[in-house]
């Protein structure tokens, strides 16, 4: 039986046999910064989730009640002799955490609701129509119509969220964005003709989906207006190719993807007359199918754009009428993180001490939550992104703000490589974050390869000394030595390699997010390392710009406005990872 006093000082644990780990015993101090080393796949995710994380969860949930059972029976209990001095765990993993599209880094962070509420008591009303301000003309109520008609609904921190029908746009209900078909994703090879399968939605018939025609009704409308289905699509006019985009009203054709030969045959159905009437354009007639159901199929030609009735703001018109130091909520979620560190300077509330006390409380917290925010280096983010658009290290940095602003203690964390994602001159900031959680009285447990990490543990535990079969062996478990502090985890040899002379390609023009148009330049034949702090536009450059740009290129199209020089002929196809 373990020691009961030593237990509460301690983690310990006996007889660790998940996954490849070879049944070793081991004790973790609590209250303090831990690092769990070793080369990829030695086994220290196994002890660090499998083991003491999943161990925590069991114990959890079966004081819960029976409801739990069946989630406890799924989840199975780890491999391991004997473990005790166990804390209620957080572990906070690599994996991408989805969120929904209305979700933003403003409600992630609890920003969001701040503004919300501090709109809710101290903003002053602007009528949505006329943009004039709204008075109290008795005591006895607040005035609800403006002196143009128009109605004035109460201010409430509902009217202020995208996420309810009063604060909600109506068009876009709250995403901010209208969906509408791309003519560029409908494109599978330019050189092809229509028949041979230049559309994507092409069957090996020849028949078109979405167009509602058969290949000989589709020529006839393609010969009225002087081509044919036979002709390439890239030898096409703009204009004839709008033709089989967007339909035409030069001649009636019979509708149905079926000819009449071909109906004729079927046994046991009677062939009716086909409906005529003119050809109506593929692209109206997935925006109809989407009008009424988003499927996959249909989603594959759909692109986003701002919505035109909110700007992309998702607030409703009334929503977007009141103010606070002039400015609407809107422009507010519009902006950085980073620009709310010194919030509230200027705001200018009523004499009453009351309401001056209450609007300081709130915002306090919002420069505080601000603060911890911006040194984590997640300052530049704005509010109204959405999160799907964050990456891996900027998510997990989010959630573990949240955390440090929990103010729990008798916790251990759990962390799976948090240097991911971050530049060299971040990872200290975010080790000064990690060691707040351990003086408020917690247990961190970081699974790291990172030599920054290493040199400020407290302790330090070592897996392997190999991977898979040749790892699962408890290397070393104590203080930091002097070589955990200088040699890194994984080394590498560098190769013997002829010289060659090196050529190059550019990307010219790109503008996504917050890239400048300016030319990145490749060397091609060789590994190319794109780095920078979080936020210089890394995954906005590789992911979301040259990738497109090179499939656009190499089917003949543009993407956006950028141009690729240097790799005609030489690069063929592109593969995202």
């Amino acid at each position: 039986m373990l020691n009961d006093t030593r237990a509460a000082r301690t983690l310990q644990i006996r007889g660790a046999a998940e996954h490849n780990l070879l049944g070793f015993d081991l004790d973790l101090p609590h209250d303090q910064l831990i690092v769990l080393t070793g080369v990829s796949g030695s086994g220290k995710s196994s002890l660090a989730y499998d083991t003491i994380f999943r161990e925590s969860e069991r114990r959890l949930l079966s004081n819960l009640g029976n409801r739990t059972s069946r989630l406890m029976g799924r989840m199975g209990q780890a491999i391991v002799k004997e473990i005790s001095g166990v804390r209620p765990a957080i572990a906070i993993n690599q994996h991408a955490h989805v969120q929904g599209p209305r979700s933003t880094v403003g409600t992630l962070t609890e920003i969001g609701d701040e503004l919300r509420l501090l709109f809710a008591r101290f903003a002053t009303r602007y009528c949505a129509i006329c943009q004039a301000p709204i008075t109290t003309q008795t005591r006895a109520r607040v005035v609800d119509t403006c002196a143009c008609g128009t109605p004035c609904p109460p201010l409430s921190r509902s009217l202020f969220s995208f996420n309810t029908v009063e604060g909600a746009c109506p068009t876009c209900k709250g995403l901010g964005e209208e969906e509408h078909v791309n003519p560029d994703l409908l494109i599978a090879d330019p050189h092809k003709t229509l028949r041979e399968g230049a559309l994507v939605p092409t069957t090996p018939s020849g028949y078109i989906v979405y167009s509602q025609v058969t290949p000989e009704s589709m020529d006839a409308v393609c010969q009225a207006h002087g081509f044919s289905i036979d002709t390439p699509w890239n030898e096409l006019t703009t204009e004839q190719q709008d033709v089989i985009f967007y339909g035409s009203d030069k001649i009636t054709v019979a509708f149905g993807k079926h000819s009449l030969e071909s109906r004729m045959k079927w046994s046991g159905i009677k062939a009716k007359p086909r409906e005529l009437g003119h050809y109506r354009g593929i692209i109206p007639v997935i925006s109809e199918t989407l009008a009424k159901k988003r499927n996959a199929n249909i989603l594959r030609f759909v692109s986003s754009s701002a919505c035109t009735a909110c700007a992309g703001t998702r607030l409703s018109t009334a929503a977007r009428a009141p103010r606070l130091m002039g400015r609407n909520i809107a422009e507010y979620n519009s902006g950085s993180i980073g620009g709310l560190v010194e919030f509230g300077d200027s705001l200018e509330l009523s004499e009453n001490v009351e309401h001056r006390a209450a609007a300081e409380i709130i915002i306090n917290r919002i420069r505080l939550r601000a603060r911890r925010l911006s040194n984590m280096g997640l300052g530049h983010l704005l509010l109204s992104r959405p999160s799907s658009t964050l990456s891996i290290g900027e998510s997990r940095r989010l959630r573990l703000a949240t955390q440090l602003g929990s103010d729990l203690v008798g916790i251990c964390y759990v962390f799976d490589e948090p240097s991911a994602g971050l530049h060299a001159s971040e990872q200290e900031s975010l080790i000064d974050l990690l060691c707040t959680l351990r003086d408020k009285g917690n247990t961190v447990i970081i699974v790291e390869h990172a030599l920054t990490f290493r040199r400020r543990a407290d302790y330090i535990v070592e897996v392997g000394p190999g991977a898979g079969r040749e790892g699962g062996r408890l290397v070393y478990a104590g203080p930091p030595r002097q070589q955990d502090l200088l040699r890194p985890t994984l080394s590498w040899k560098e190769r013997d390699k002829e010289a060659q002379p090196a050529a190059f390609f550019e990307l010219h023009n790109a503008q996504t997010n917050n890239l400048k148009s300016g030319v990145a330049r490749f060397q091609l034949a060789a590994l190319n390392v794109v780095t920078g702090i979080s936020g210089a536009g890394k995954t906005s450059l590789v992911v979301e710009t040259l990738a497109p740009s090179f499939r656009s290129h190499l089917m003949g199209n543009s993407y956006q406005a950028t141009s690729i020089q240097g790799a005609k002929g030489v690069i063929k196809r592109v593969l995202s990872v």
